[in-house]
């Protein structure tokens, strides 16, 4: 199958994870806890590319082919017409997900902090 005219066949394989960091040295990246197991299993995160500063646009191009005129971390609008991979993987009935940290349902645009505790905090836009 050759979703929107690609000429990449999608076909069937084990499952995937994709993982976008924020373009911090990767020392930081493994001194922080939640990535210390992947640094312990000898992943070093030397070798990732972004193609801007901020993060955000880098982010929308890994999904989107492109920046889509998102060259800021604020709230941009895209058009409901742009194709995403996501697009991709549905029309090849690839299921597919997506894991933020601390966001408190899909689809969340602001900023939220578990009123129980303090922690959790989640900003639509990584600081």
């Amino acid at each position: 199958m050759y979703p929107y005219g690609s000429k990449i066949k999608i076909t069937t394989s084990p499952p995937r994870i994709v993982c976008l960091l924020p373009p911090i040295s990767s020392l930081k990246l493994t001194r922080k806890a939640s990535l210390k197991w992947i640094a312990s299993q000898g992943i070093t995160l030397t070798n990732y590319k972004a193609i801007t500063h901020p993060s955000q646009p880098n982010y929308v191009a890994a999904v989107g082919g492109n920046t889509h005129w998102v060259w800021g971390d604020w709230t941009f609008r895209i058009d409901s017409s742009v194709k995403t991979i996501a697009d991709l993987l549905e029309a090849a009935g690839v299921s597919w997900s997506v894991y933020q940290e601390d966001m408190p349902y899909s689809g969340f645009e602001g900023d939220w902090v578990n009123q129980q505790n303090g922690a959790n905090m989640y900003v639509r836009k990584h600081k």
